[in-house]
């Protein structure tokens, strides 16, 4: 077993230093680096959303969860430590997102939940701990857009849910044009983002625009 693949071993059996290790060598890369993949690879389709998921508390609290389930990383090295771990995360995270939007368009649609949704996550989902801080996130998102007006939430309902193109958001909601549509979103996160400040979530970095 190579050291690193050791150091996890150690910590997953509940030793502090090993533990302590990770958190002060490898953590630091790992939650950059999910946060460099989610940025690539989906936030910018769900930013909203994977905002509520991806704050630094959650990414460590996932991330303690990861090294606790006794994994195999068959890491050869730092780098190849640090990359397994970070794809454990993004995989943990990005299955929630995608299980909450699922029950959001089946909501919307008056259907049960689709099994594909469940099962989408049933096999790598975080330990019930993560579970739960994760679905408090989407709790007090909820919370935010429940303060908003019924046009605003039928706009965040388009864009971030059913995916719609602005120009169809436009003819949607009879807005003059998509520009006028986009504008109109853009402004929405604006307000989104002072509430959920105020409710204690604070992204990574900046929102891309939608």
């Amino acid at each position: 077993m190579t050291p690193w693949n050791e150091l996890l071993r150690l910590a997953a059996d509940g030793d502090e230093e090993a533990r302590a290790r990770l958190l002060r060598e490898i953590y630091p890369k790992v939650e950059a680096q999910v946060h460099r993949n989610l940025d690539r690879d989906f936030r910018r389709r769900h930013p909203w959303m994977l905002q509520m998921f991806s704050t630094g508390d959650i990414v460590q609290e996932v991330f303690l969860a990861v090294v606790k389930s006794r994994p195999e990383a068959g890491a050869r090295n730092e780098f190849e430590l640090q990359a397994w771990l970070a794809s454990q995360v993004q995989n943990r995270i990005v299955d929630r997102v995608r299980f909450h939007l699922a029950q959001r368009r089946n909501a919307q649609r008056a259907r049960p939940l689709a099994t594909d949704a469940g099962d989408a996550v049933a096999g790598r989902d975080p330990t019930p701990s993560v579970v739960a801080a994760l679905d408090e996130r989407a709790r007090i998102l909820e919370v935010a857009l429940a303060e908003l007006d019924e046009r605003q939430r039928c706009l965040w309902q388009l864009r971030m849910v059913e995916e719609c193109e602005f120009g169809d958001i436009a003819r949607r909601l009879d807005l003059a044009s998509e520009e006028a549509a986009r504008s109109a979103f853009r402004r929405l996160q604006a307000k989104l983002a002072v509430r959920l400040h105020r409710l204690g979530v604070q992204s990574h970095g900046d929102i891309p625009p939608s």
